[in-house]
């Protein structure tokens, strides 16, 4: 399972043991082994395993990077197809939260599955330019 981990937590001049990052990340040790399998550098080839904590900290940045995908101009991130997709026409539709926050909501045009996009109200122009919310709710 993928996880995302807070790498805020890491403290960037300190040296951390793998039962140190297991224990901060709850995971395995063995988990924190195959990260330096996968390419985590430790300080050096000694029997005990330390890494620098940022060193640490640029691994889970760049692993985690590698797994986000950006939307484009009128897409939303649909959870059921795992991918940013377009809109069903006419699906698109705006629930202002409160005074600050609005709430984007629509179906993805392939599995039909209700997708949210959660703005701030000084934007909402550019949302409803980029959805087609006026074209999408003349009937």
């Amino acid at each position: 399972m993928q996880r995302s981990y807070d790498t805020r937590l890491i403290r960037a001049k300190r040296s951390y043991t793998v039962k140190a990052i297991a224990k901060l990340y709850s995971v395995d040790p063995n988990t924190v082994r195959k990260w330096v399998k996968d390419g985590l550098k430790p300080i050096d080839q000694s029997r005990i395993i330390v890494i620098h904590g940022s060193d640490l900290k640029a691994f889970l940045d760049k692993r985690q990077a590698k797994r986000k995908q950006p939307c484009k101009d009128g897409e939303m991130y649909c959870s059921k197809c795992r991918k940013p997709k377009r809109l069903l026409l006419g699906s698109f539709h705006i629930l202002p939260t409160n005074t600050v926050n609005l709430m984007g909501k629509g179906e993805c045009r392939i599995c039909k599955t209700q997708m949210t996009r959660i703005d701030v109200m000084t934007n909402l122009q550019k949302v409803t330019a980029l959805f087609n919310y006026a074209s999408s709710t003349k009937t």
